[in-house]
């Protein structure tokens, strides 16, 4: 059983007080380590938001994790703090 195994938590080096993980931490990451060096896990459930990637001649559609540039691209810097702002970021 490698859980944890490869974790070895150490505040001394960054200062760090949480440790951010993906949801699927949660089925190979042992929290015990962090919490003896006194660093709280914690799980991040992603949704991506969904934006409107069409353009005139192509098939509608969402195509996601695409990243920032995409959306900057299809919707400009307003209408990404605007998302942003209704996904709660």
């Amino acid at each position: 059983d490698n859980k944890g195994r490869s974790a070895r938590p150490d505040r001394r080096r960054g200062g760090g007080r949480r440790y951010l993980s993906g949801s699927a931490g949660r089925e190979y990451l042992d929290p015990a380590p962090f919490r003896e060096a006194g660093i709280e896990v914690a799980f991040q459930d992603f949704r991506h938001p969904v934006y409107d990637q069409g353009a005139p001649g192509f098939e509608p559609g969402f195509e996601p994790n695409m990243g920032i540039v995409d959306a900057l691209f299809h919707l400009g810097g307003e209408g990404v703090a605007e998302m942003l702002e209704r996904a709660g970021g």
